[in-house]
């Protein structure tokens, strides 16, 4: 199975402490003293970077996040121009939008191709209606 390869950094990356088993390409967000895998079934863990490099064999080990990065993996089929959503497997993404009762349904990046994709993420925001 092949892994996901950052292909293009479009926004300064930093390089920060994770929790074990986080590489690259897994959705992440930051508990206040390292990086965490976010899980679209756990509202709290909302998605804030995307992991351009590295592999944390350990807590505390440091990898590379950014906001917003291009990536190939060729084991997609993606849905060219679909989204991708913050999937409920922690630190995965889906092309199906999560539907489950308290579910996050967080818009995190696009198909450009069958296998490339760019993740684009965004604060959270609170509208009104």
């Amino acid at each position: 199975m092949a892994e996901p390869v950052c292909t293009a950094v479009l926004v300064p990356a930093l390089l920060l402490a994770a929790t074990s088993g986080i590489k690259t390409g897994d959705i992440v967000y930051y508990d206040g003293t390292r990086l965490v895998k976010s899980d679209a079934d756990a509202v709290v863990s909302y998605a804030q970077f995307v992991v351009t490099s590295g592999y944390a064999l350990a807590t505390d080990d440091k990898v590379s996040v950014s906001r917003n990065a291009v990536f190939v993996d060729t084991d997609l089929t993606n849905t060219v121009g679909g989204l991708f959503y913050l999937s409920t497997t922690a630190g995965g993404i889906t092309q199906t939008r999560p539907t489950g009762a308290g579910d996050l349904r967080q818009v995190v990046g696009q198909a450009l191709s069958a296998t490339e994709y760019e993740i684009s993420i965004r604060m959270p925001f609170e509208v009104e209606v």
